[in-house]
């Protein structure tokens, strides 16, 4: 008798165990997107509500009823039509509706605001202790070349595999060229290519892969452990709802870029600071002659009278003496570098800063301060003109 209530017991347990298992709940967000879209008139792409019931229901006829999906669409609709309101609107969602049961969150997005919504989620939510997915398509799902299914299964097989970090914000997108679905950190995910739609991490170090429904972690230098992804992570922004600055002025640098057209941007609108992107070498164009309308520096001085500060990025932390003398002449003209983080990440981060907090200090201090893995030190990683081992 006593052995039958043991084994009875057993029973009971592998039982909760299994059901335990075969319902496990993941807080589903759909924001639209090309993963969202199907062909219309013209051969026009647009999103179209049933894609959601397409996705969850393949899903459930191709791997079983393992998941149970918490669905949720704050918005959906073209992910280049993104607004502030809208990234406010996917926080706030995220934050009201995750339970305790759920064991992840899966959030279903266009590829081309991508890099810089996981950004994004990645500084406004890494207090959160479960872990966050992004996924997209290359094209729409209806379309025999899509990945967009297989990034979607994937990225359940990322929060389901115990190998997997619990906490944190991920990107899963699979390659078109080799077919690799890789695992990308999402405060370090760079804009997806033009033409070949495929997405890379900064520095050209993904953090791991899902191959075959399990995910490996790439064992490199720059990559966080999972130890360390599970640390608590300082919630740097604790207005609620969340603000963004949208008056910050993007500029990009190409030969013959005139600032002087900028003068009157400047002085008739309310710009709070300018992002100045770099070449590779984070450098851009200065020149000797007063009045030249092509010189950054200049332009830099004039921002400065105005009390708005111009900053740099991307840029790799370097020694002075590696520095092109076009690099120290922004230096001394007043340039702030955001270094060795990528540009959708600094950007964001700029209008996180101006929009949530009112003084430079608080600004500096939050702009400075590591948040979830945005910064990368890839000089004591090894990396430059000659890379050591990983």
């Amino acid at each position: 008798m006593q052995a039958y209530n043991v084994l009875v017991f057993k029973d009971y347990y592998l039982y909760k165990q299994i059901s335990k298992n075969l319902h496990m709940k993941i807080l589903t967000i759909f924001t639209g997107g090309t993963i969202g879209s199907v062909q219309g008139e013209n051969y026009g792409l647009d999103v179209y509500d049933k894609t959601k019931e397409m996705l969850m229901e393949r899903y459930k006829n191709s791997s079983g009823g393992d998941i149970e999906f918490i669905e949720r669409s704050p918005f959906f609709n073209l992910s280049e039509t993104r607004i502030p309101s809208e990234l406010t609107e996917l926080i706030q969602c995220i934050e009201k509706n995750l339970a305790e049961s759920h064991k992840g969150v899966l959030i279903v997005h266009g590829t081309d605001t991508m890099p810089f919504v996981s950004s994004i989620l990645a500084f406004c939510l890494s207090h959160l202790n479960v872990p966050i997915v992004m996924t997209g398509a290359n094209y729409p799902i209806d379309d025999r070349r899509s990945n967009g299914y297989r990034n979607f299964a994937a990225s359940i097989d990322f929060i389901k595999d115990k190998h997997a970090p619990k906490s944190g914000v991920f990107v899963v997108f699979e390659n078109n060229y080799d077919k690799r679905c890789l695992v990308h950190l999402g405060s370090r995910l760079l804009e997806a290519e033009a033409f070949n739609d495929e997405f890379s991490s900064i520095g050209g170090i993904h953090y791991g892969e899902i191959t075959n429904g399990h995910f490996e972690r790439y064992d490199d230098r720059i990559n966080p452990s999972n130890a360390e992804l599970k640390m608590p992570r300082p919630q740097s922004i604790k207005n609620y709802p969340v603000n963004f600055a949208d008056n910050i002025l993007y500029i990009s640098p190409y030969p013959g870029l005139r600032y002087d057209l900028y003068d009157k941007l400047i002085k008739a609108t309310p710009i709070k600071a300018v992002i100045h992107s770099m070449h590779h070498t984070g450098t851009a164009c200065v020149r000797a002659e007063e009045g030249s309308p092509y010189c950054l520096a200049q332009f830099i001085e004039r921002c400065a009278g105005r009390g708005i500060k111009v900053y740099s990025c991307p840029s790799r932390e370097k020694l002075m003496v590696e520095q092109y003398i076009t690099a120290h002449a922004l230096l001394e003209a007043g340039i702030h570098p955001l270094e060795n983080t990528s540009l959708p990440a600094a950007l964001t981060k700029v209008m996180l800063a101006y929009g949530n907090f009112e003084e430079q200090e608080q600004i500096d201090l939050f702009l400075n301060e590591e948040i979830n893995f945005e910064f990368v030190d890839f000089r004591r990683a090894g990396y430059g003109k000659h890379r050591r081992n990983k």
